[in-house]
């Protein structure tokens, strides 16, 4: 591995080169040791000796279904080299347990610490970590690990009541918050309600993850502008799973989260497995570099998003990926409209008011879509203006219910216990 963050500066054509010797010696390494890899490409005739990088397409596409049934073929290490386990989020099916080897962890500190760097972070700041570390998250792990390989300060606080973060805040002084928009947004509102001078924190910049801040043409949307307009930071989108163990991250331009070639090979794929145009909506097709356990070739994520080539004003060559712009599996046609639960979700972050939201689906006696939306709403008066805003967005207006609260909602649909907030509960026959 090449661990230098000046190689994203070179030129496309030494990149690409660099990618190539990856390539190679991932499907050397694939062969090699995984039973399921070997068979694959005895079948179609691949030979690692001669790979090129055309060979690639000669491998089959794998989705979460694969993993899930393949898992133990797949593994190229033995266990007495498997350091960590951690584990899918189960959003859209059942979590997966990913082994991770000393190398990569390295790899995925290494990505971290990328990541700092494009949004201009050094070792004389302090992050405080307001997501989960613990219960297997990829993502908790991946940031204290770069952090730490940069040389920062690390404030692991994980997520937990508003006020202590703000106690932390208060004491301990970070310059950067890691954390779900939606939460940074609670942050605001408890600082504004307890007279906490928020606005001469010490927080400067925010690292959000799990949620979009961004539209499609990378101008901030509902949640994003809410947190731009009531607290003076520096915002940075990121995006990532644990499959492909790699950050697409934002620089200080806010133009789409860099590729990093020397970690991943990608692909964007239409629902027959081409390759879509230049532009086109695809679905994320992820090849893994420098991965010794648990390598991916290409992985369809269910990630649906756009790539942009044009050169970037920070400098760096690479592809720039754009917000996620739905779940293949989330995907809804209802009364003849196909859309995705993001389209509904922009709309609810536009009221502040809405202080919880979920969408259920589920299929009617017609083998179609139902879409029921649940708010957890106290000024009711506001119903007509979210149903309105509602039709204009998507065109149709499903059924919309107003709670006190969506606790007894998850638990009545055993989503209450995952890990990430389920803001999708989806009930649909499976096909």
């Amino acid at each position: 591995m090449i661990f230098n963050p000046q190689d994203q500066f070179m030129n496309l054509e030494t990149i690409q080169v660099a990618q190539q010797q990856k390539l190679h010696q991932l499907v050397q390494h694939v062969y090699a040791n995984s039973t399921y890899w070997k068979t694959i490409m005895d079948t179609r005739n691949i030979h690692p000796t001669t790979f090129v990088v055309e060979d690639l397409e000669k491998f089959p596409v794998i989705t979460k279904e694969n993993l899930q049934k393949h898992l133990s073929d797949m593994i190229c290490v033995s266990k007495s080299e498997i350091i960590d386990y951690v584990c899918t989020s189960g959003t859209t099916a059942s979590p997966i347990n990913i082994p991770l080897t000393n190398t990569d962890l390295d790899r995925l500190a290494e990505n971290e610490y990328q990541s700092m760097l494009l949004t201009g972070a050094t070792k004389d700041d302090i992050f405080q970590i307001c997501t989960t570390i613990d219960k297997q998250f990829m993502a908790g792990l991946a940031y204290f690990l770069g952090i730490r390989k940069l040389g920062a300060g690390i404030i692991r606080q994980g997520i937990g009541a508003v006020k202590t973060h703000w106690n932390t805040i208060e004491s301990l002084q970070p310059t950067y918050l890691i954390a779900v928009p939606s939460f940074v947004v609670k942050l605001i509102n408890y600082a504004i309600e307890n007279g906490i001078d928020y606005q001469n924190s010490s927080v400067k910049k925010i690292i959000c993850i799990g949620e979009n801040i961004r539209k499609e043409d990378f101008s901030l949307n509902a949640v994003g502008q809410k947190i731009a307009d009531s607290w003076n930071v520096r915002l940075f989108s990121t995006y990532a799973s644990s499959e492909m163990a790699t950050a697409f991250t934002e620089c200080e331009h806010g133009n789409g989260g860099h590729h990093n070639e020397d970690l991943l090979s990608i692909e964007l794929l239409d629902q027959q497995n081409n390759p879509v145009k230049p532009g086109e909506i695809g679905e994320l097709t992820i090849t893994t570099l420098g991965m010794e356990a648990f390598p991916l070739i290409r992985y369809k994520t269910g990630d649906l998003c756009t790539l942009h080539y044009e050169p970037c004003a920070c400098g760096i060559h690479t592809a720039r990926i754009s917000p996620i712009l739905g779940r293949t599996a989330q995907r809804i046609k209802y009364k003849g409209t196909t859309f995705y639960p993001s389209a509904i979700f922009e709309v609810l972050h536009q009221f502040d008011a809405i202080k919880d939201h979920a969408i259920v689906l589920e299929t009617n006696n017609y083998d179609s879509d139902d879409v029921h939306i649940h708010i957890a709403l106290q000024d009711t008066t506001l119903i007509t203006s979210i149903k309105e805003a509602v039709k204009t967005t998507i065109r149709v207006l499903p059924t919309i219910t107003i709670h006190d609260s969506l606790v007894m909602l998850r638990k009545k649909h055993n989503v209450a216990h995952k890990r990430k907030l389920s803001k999708v509960i989806d009930l649909r026959a499976k096909t």
